[in-house]
């Protein structure tokens, strides 16, 4: 039967002068080695993490979520599928596979496009990788139409039908 030799370790690699690439090969042979931590069983749940809280002009603080999030994490808000999602491919621009994606963003409604913010159309079209498509297609303009008064609204603020 074979024996395998020890792996060299960091130090005796720096001693010997060995390769950046070498000291990393070690390492990561060292690393695999080295025995894991096993789970306990019965581990307590994690503590649930407060809204980071952020002071207004008036003194106050304020622990609202909308503080708290960052322009790219400015998700529009989901919600879940409703018995009777509207024909987002009604709005110019979006076809049955962004209809499928928004969709999946949790997005049926024009309500809900028509509610959308900068930051959101922005996170919507870096998400999507559109490069302003959906600012330039006025998506929140046409779906505010459809929302308020669905395909007559459509024509009579656009002057066309809608797909």
């Amino acid at each position: 039967a074979t024996t395998k030799a020890p792996a060299k370790t960091k130090t005796a690699t720096k001693s010997t002068g060995g390769s950046a690439a070498t000291r990393a090969a070690l390492a990561k042979a060292a690393a695999k080695q080295a025995p894991t931590k096993a789970k306990p069983s019965a581990a307590k749940a994690p503590a649930k993490a407060k809204a980071p809280t952020r002071t207004t002009a008036t003194g106050k603080a304020n622990t609202s979520a909308r503080a708290a999030t960052k322009p790219k994490d400015a998700a529009p808000p989901r919600m879940r599928k409703p018995k009777t999602p509207d024909d987002l491919k009604m709005i110019s621009g979006v076809g049955p596979k962004i209809e499928g994606i928004l969709n999946g963003l949790g997005i049926y409604k024009f309500e809900q496009v028509a509610k959308w913010r900068k930051a959101e159309r922005a996170w919507v079209d870096d998400h999507l990788r559109f490069k302003g498509r959906i600012e330039r297609e006025d998506w929140v303009k046409q779906a505010k139409a459809l929302a308020k008064g669905g395909r007559d609204e459509y024509v009579r603020v656009f002057g066309k039908e809608p797909r």
